[in-house]
């Protein structure tokens, strides 16, 4: 089984990075395996997009609305995506239109600015596990 492994900028990890290794060897293992996983999601992802356009260009390329394996059934369907005009929603619903809009951050980052967009939003801090690679070179923590 190969491994995906992303390589994060050369130099040492911080001496505030606490050696998991030696203190918490299961949670090591778990930041190993979610790092993995999440490899494994991205190649997935990107290999299911790939085969699913080949299989519809296959299929529309004959004339088929489906084609059958051992194991699935693949159906061509129509999907219909709506694109509304704004600023005709806007002038139809009026001041309730709020209620249904949604604000693209770096439109209005381009927009307002910065400053501006800040100073009318309301910041919501949420936690997030970032996980990078790292290089032989790098795995070993500095000052302690």
């Amino acid at each position: 089984m190969s491994t995906f492994r992303i390589t994060r900028p050369p130099g040492p990890v911080p001496a505030s990075v606490i050696p998991l290794r030696r203190t918490l060897p299961a949670v090591c293992e778990d930041v190993n395996h979610l790092f993995e996983l999440r490899g494994l999601i991205k190649r997935a992802q990107a290999e299911e997009r790939r085969l699913a356009q080949s299989i519809l260009a296959h299929c529309e390329a004959r004339g088929l609305e489906a084609v059958v394996g051992t194991h699935a059934l693949a159906t061509v369907e129509r999907r219909t995506t709506l694109r509304v005009d704004a600023g005709l929603f806007l002038e139809a619903v009026g001041p309730r239109a709020v209620e249904a809009v949604t604000v693209k951050l770096t439109v209005a980052r381009t927009l307002l600015g910065e400053d501006l967009l800040a100073a009318i939003s309301e910041a919501t801090t949420t936690r997030a596990l970032r996980v990078d690679g790292l290089s032989p070179t790098s795995a070993q923590p500095t000052g302690a």
